[in-house]
């Protein structure tokens, strides 16, 4: 696994998109950071579920430092 963004850590989140080439769009599969499958057809679904992994991101607390304090 990647280390987190060194300017904003606990901020990282990692997606897996398989993408299967249609004629006029594109379809596929992403698997999201709970390991939640999800299904999209065309371009519009696949940022949808790109923006809604971002906003769960969002709404988690930050990471507990694991330095000790100055």
């Amino acid at each position: 696994m990647e280390p987190d963004h060194p300017e904003h850590p606990g901020t990282s989140l990692r997606l897996t998109v398989e993408l299967r080439p249609q004629q006029d769009s594109v379809a596929g599969s992403l698997r999201d950071e709970n390991g939640g499958h999800h299904r999209f057809a065309g371009w519009l679904d696949l940022l949808t579920l790109l923006e809604a992994a971002r906003l769960r991101t969002k709404d988690r607390p930050p990471p507990k430092s694991t330095q000790p304090p100055t």
